[in-house]
């Protein structure tokens, strides 16, 4: 689905709009989560205590 469908989806608060963001973008945005996560960050920015 095109992104300007899935925009729609999301401006009419329809349910499909995550599903569809899932299917197109899904694993792209796990991947950069792990990549944030390993480097020691949280989703909030802030360094995360190291470990050991």
């Amino acid at each position: 689905m095109e992104d300007d469908k899935i925009m729609d989806l999301f401006w009419a608060r329809d349910q499909a709009a995550i599903e569809e963001t899932s299917t197109k973008y899904g694993g792209r945005l796990q991947r950069l989560a792990v990549k944030i996560l390993y480097r020691g960050y949280s989703a909030t920015s802030k360094p995360l205590p190291c470990k050991g």
